[in-house]
């Protein structure tokens, strides 16, 4: 979504103070030979990443490293979004959008063994024909287009007026306000775009008459400290993959020369499962090999426990500066300035700083020209953090 500019980076919480954002999903080789998967807070597009120890699993022994690398993502979104925020019961019903995707085909494992009752979304025949040879126990009624609002009637004929139970939702606009009115009494809307969220689409408020909630499902909010799920949703995954739930997905795999195309396909829309990047070839493994180089530009990485002074900063070239610094990292700014805030500009970028998860910035008024004031200012950042 990012690569292909359909979002901002400013629209996931945990881009702004990484500079780059692309690739939350891996598998590879630990220096001790232990092959492993797992999510990473961005920037898994590399040589070399550092693992989340409580977002990590073994790889079985019958999967490939290019199996394993289509699986944390989607089944640690669904099982985050189906059992523990939509709470999902055996046997309910369940609505789940574009069902070839890695999302959805993840969903429709996960619901299937929980013998529910299953519908989803596809934008061609083809991929209509693709999920009913994937899971043939998947209705061929069940089975709308996911281009238009013909599936909200599917739901209300198949249903006999009454709505699913839960909303796997991932479409936009007119879209997704008619997957909201597909829903049954108390149930459960599950959003994982982001398109709605960041333009704040508005939600048909009487549907909450029917004693429904909405969530939000985003896999940006996993990868901060106060997230209390994390381990529960390490242990659903490696359950689902001990009992056979969790499978690979179907994958196009293209090289590291090979980026921009990857990109292309993946915006075109074509693909069913997930778009793999291989940065190095699992043959070439054990890892006593040196590592690869390959051409790079090297990048400013700013420390997130200093603090960072900007003098003049709600000037216009204090402004993008104090945003350039929070990009490459920076978490603590004392932006100085002999008057308060002034105008409208100065207010929307400070409100969307501190909008940021883990990111402080104040505002001191002392004059630097004076010791007392530029010490005073010292001693503020200080207490943020070390200066850097």
């Amino acid at each position: 979504m990012i690569a292909t500019g359909k979002i901002q980076a400013e629209g996931i919480d945990s881009i702004p103070t990484m500079g780059c954002g692309i690739g939350f999903e891996y598998a590879g080789v630990t220096p001790k030979g232990k092959r492993i998967m797992g999510l990473i807070a961005g920037e898994a597009l590399a040589l070399q990443v550092h693992n989340d120890t409580y977002f990590t699993w073994e790889v079985p022994k019958e999967w490939s490293l290019k199996d394993a690398c289509t699986v944390p993502c989607v089944y640690a979104t669904c099982y985050y979004g189906l059992i523990i925020r939509g709470q999902l019961q055996p046997g309910e019903s369940i609505l789940i959008h574009a069902g070839t995707g890695g999302i959805g085909l993840a969903a429709i494992n996960i619901a299937l063994s929980m013998d529910c009752e299953v519908y989803t979304t596809v934008s061609t025949k083809e991929k209509k024909q693709f999920l009913k040879n994937t899971f043939p126990s998947l209705k061929d009624e069940n089975i709308g287009n996911s281009r238009d609002k013909s599936f909200e009637t599917m739901i209300k004929e198949n249903t006999n007026g009454r709505g699913v139970d839960v909303v796997l939702n991932s479409l936009s606009d007119t879209l997704f306000q008619a997957s909201i009115r597909c829903l049954a009494e108390g149930g459960r809307f599950l959003e994982i775009g982001k398109v709605d969220l960041i333009n704040s689409s508005p939600i048909p408020t009487n549907m909450f008459l029917k004693n429904i909630s909405f969530h939000g499902v985003h896999l940006d909010q996993f990868f901060y400290p106060q997230n209390n799920f994390k381990r529960h949703i390490q242990q659903l995954v490696a359950n689902g993959i001990a009992d056979g739930v969790v499978k690979p997905l179907p994958s196009v795999l293209f090289e590291e020369s090979q980026i921009e195309s990857a990109f292309r396909f993946l915006a075109s829309g074509k693909h069913k499962g997930k778009v793999v990047i291989e940065i190095r070839k699992e043959e070439l493994y054990p890892v006593n090999k040196p590592i690869r180089s390959i051409p790079a530009t090297p990048k400013l990485c700013l420390d997130s426990q200093e603090s960072y002074i900007i003098i003049g900063g709600l000037g216009g070239f204090g402004l993008e500066l104090a945003g350039w610094l929070i990009k490459k990292g920076a978490t603590k700014i004392v932006i100085n300035s002999r008057r308060d805030v002034l105008n409208g500009l100065q207010s929307y970028y400070l409100k969307k700083w501190l909008s940021y998860k883990n990111v402080m910035v104040k505002l001191d008024t002392n004059d630097t020209s004076s010791e007392k004031g530029a010490e005073s200012l010292i001693n503020m950042a200080q207490e943020l953090g070390p200066v850097g």
